[in-house]
């Protein structure tokens, strides 16, 4: 055989490569900042997370239920779409009641090697899911000892603490930490040994490690507070902000840094203080939690009456973030928010509030998202799991619910059964996975569109609600005087009825869509009669229960199939008996009472002679938003991008005719949760051209 050199260099080759780790083979990318953006390689990066701050203590060696536990938590989390986790990594030892315990300092620099192992083998796990970490390393409140318990070892005195010391008080004495070296070198020491630390399971530095993507200065930090002296104590904590911040960049230049601020709340309640301290250089991104109760926005034992003046204070509350965050270009994360269950603790407890508050948080995330805004994603507070409350204090893993001590148990925790919770959480992280859907890989996020202008009367119509975005969108029509007629299914009535009864009393028309959806032309006559009875009376029967007649009965056939046995195809000469069950159909509308309401401003051909005649409403603008995150979409339109432009289109004869002046428009949008980020600048957009919509008369 015939020395073959190139084989033998190839065969090397092979040979050395297998001998090299597979991480130095393939160096996973670190988490990066670029303007408004994470970048993880060439990609950017939305964060999907949740807090999941005892993970430290369930990967402790001495709790194998809580290793065996942590591990099943991830996959769930991992099949729930989650890519980032927000954990402590620093507790300290103290005599608060109900504390933290074990702590990773039982002393100054004297720590828990268990509860540190713990944290490798969580660091570890979610390295090995491609997850990320925040860690925060203090904290202002002492359930963890924090910033009291490093005044208390460095001054000589019991911590301060908020079951014993008046709120103003406590504010006092927190606010001496930020011009106390002694305490503050303490906990420097804590994040020189832990930056500087071989993790036992990966080898790695957590310095140097690409599963940390940040560290946050503390959990909540505060300025603190004293009488007279607000402009010194604040100047005191921007300065430790800076000097922190810059100190950790020095021990950690690959990683990324953040304060851990609840936002404008924990910078002296301003949104202009809130700016200045994320605007330091050493913090690479924004971040801000959303504590409605804590804030008494919401009162749980009245979660019905304060929940609509709730999501206005919150949706207001994210957006000045937003907006601060755009002024200093750096990305921004809602890294905490939550909301109590309906009135108790229970799995059996609805959690609808809570619910509502997810959908208006994610979906102004994914506004700002396809806006090309600064917002990157958020952690929920909190991921409970498997717990299930109440925590007894002898759960085999130590941990039960999740929830601190200080709090009940499983009053902010999402549990691994609470279906509705989940569904929002999936269908979230699932958009933000691919978020060239919401921006569009047609052009940059933000960029501008021409737009052609062309006034013209339209009727808005939304179809397939009410779901949880219904109110966010009724809230927003309102706010800009545009009328709209809901084509509500009777199944979505029976799930959420209240909200259809809210929308029936702020004037929306409720519209008839079927029961559940489907294809008429697959139902018998009698089927389809049952489908639209039976919403009938779902709606006459909300309509009472709000107080408000019925102006007018209006149906539209889900997906335009009016049931002469051609389906999608409205255009096609249906067969004989095809054109016999659609009249049977349309008699059925008539005898119930529907009618169809004069256009006379629609002027289309084929409106005026295929569609004019039925009872039922037809469209003559698709706005196909719902093609965005379809399986199979339609006509290329997979973003906002391509929904924006196809409005620039002419072509009235397939139903493109936003710009001919010869015809009034009926246009179809929809109430679907995973595209109703993009609802806000769509009706911006059609606003924009100059579209003027009136009220059904």
């Amino acid at each position: 055989m015939p020395f073959n050199r190139v084989a033998l260099l190839a065969l090397s080759l092979c040979m050395i490569t297998s001998l090299i780790p597979a991480a130095v083979q393939a160096e996973e990318p670190f988490v990066r900042v670029e303007g408004r953006h994470f970048m993880l390689g060439e990609r950017p990066m939305y964060v999907r997370g949740t807090n999941l701050w005892y993970g430290a203590h369930l990967g402790r060696p001495s709790n194998p239920a809580g290793r065996a536990r942590l591990v099943r938590e991830f996959d769930r989390l991992q099949a729930l779409g989650v890519n980032n986790l927000r954990v402590l990594g620093a507790a300290e030892a103290t005599d608060v009641p109900r504390a933290l315990s074990p702590a990773t300092q039982t002393e100054p620099n004297e720590y828990n090697e268990d509860l540190l192992q713990g944290l490798d083998y969580l660091a570890a796990e979610a390295g090995k899911r491609g997850m990320r970490l925040v860690v925060f390393l203090n904290n202002y409140w002492d359930w963890s000892g924090g910033m009291a318990q490093y005044l208390a070892w460095a001054n000589g005195t019991p911590p301060a603490c908020l079951s014993r010391t008046p709120w103003p008080e406590y504010n006092r004495v927190l606010s001496g930490y930020y011009t106390n070296s002694a305490a503050q070198e303490l906990n420097r020491r804590y994040i020189a040994m832990l930056l500087g630390r071989k993790n036992s399971i990966t080898g790695r530095t957590y310095n140097d490690d690409p599963t940390i993507m940040a560290w946050e200065l503390a959990n909540e930090p505060r300025p603190g507070e004293r009488e007279g002296e607000d402009e010194a104590v604040f100047a005191a904590f921007v300065a430790w902000v800076d000097a922190t911040s810059t100190f950790i960049h020095e021990l950690a230049p690959r990683q990324l840094v953040t304060t851990g601020s609840e936002g404008n709340q924990g910078c002296g309640y301003t949104d202009e203080r809130f700016r200045l301290v994320h605007s330091l250089k050493g913090i690479d991104y924004a971040v801000f939690h959303l504590w409605p109760k804590n804030w008494r926005w919401f009162e749980l034992n009245r979660h019905v009456e304060t929940i609509d003046t709730t999501i206005e204070k919150s949706r207001d509350y994210v957006r000045r973030h937003f907006a601060e965050a755009a002024r200093i270009e750096k990305p921004v994360v809602c890294e905490e928010f939550g909301l109590d269950r309906d009135g108790g603790l229970g799995i059996e407890v609805p959690t609808s509030a809570r619910d509502r508050l997810y959908a208006e948080v994610f979906a102004l995330i994914e506004q700002s998202i396809a806006e090309g805004g600064p917002a990157a994603g958020s952690n929920f507070w909190l991921w409970g799991g498997e717990g299930r409350p109440p925590f007894l204090g002898d759960a085999p893993d130590g941990i039960g619910v999740g929830d601190m001590l200080q709090e009940e148990a499983g009053r902010n925790t999402v549990l691994d059964c609470d279906t509705s919770t989940l569904g929002l959480l999936r269908g979230h992280f699932g958009r933000l996975a691919k978020p060239e859907a919401l921006y569009g890989t047609e052009a940059k996020a933000g960029a501008a569109v021409a737009i052609q202008r062309c006034p013209k009367t339209a009727y808005l119509t939304i179809d397939d609600g009410p779901t949880l975005s219904m109110m966010r969108k009724t809230d927003f029509l309102r706010a800009h005087g545009i009328p709209a007629v809901l084509f509500c299914t009777g199944q979505a009535l029976d799930r959420f009825p209240d909200y259809a009864i809210t929308a029936i009393r702020q004037g929306f028309l409720i519209g008839n869509h079927s029961y559940d959806h489907p294809f008429f032309s697959d139902l018998t006559l009698e089927q389809a009669r049952e489908q639209i009875r039976r919403t009938d009376a779902i709606i006459e029967a909300l309509y009472a229960r709000a107080g408000v007649v019925r102006p007018a009965k209006f149906f539209r056939f889900p997906y335009g199939d009016k049931g002469a046995l051609t389906r999608t195809e409205v255009y096609a000469t249906p067969s004989p008996e095809g054109a016999e069950r659609k009249a049977a159909i349309q008699a059925v509308l008539r005898e119930l009472g529907y009618t169809l309401p004069r256009f006379p401003g629609v002027n289309y051909d084929y409106w005026q002679r295929r569609l004019a005649v039925d009872v039922d409403w037809y469209w003559t603008y698709d706005v196909m938003e719902w093609s965005v995150f379809a399986t199979e979409p339609m006509a290329e339109v997979t973003s906002l991008a391509a929904v924006l432009a196809r409005m620039e289109e002419t072509a009235p004869e397939t139903g493109r005719g936003l710009n001919t002046t010869g015809s009034e428009e009926i246009i179809l949008t929809h109430d679907h949760p995973e595209t109703d980020g993009l609802f806000e600048p769509i009706i911006g957009r059609l606003l924009a051209k100059g579209v003027k919509f009136a009220a059904v008369q």
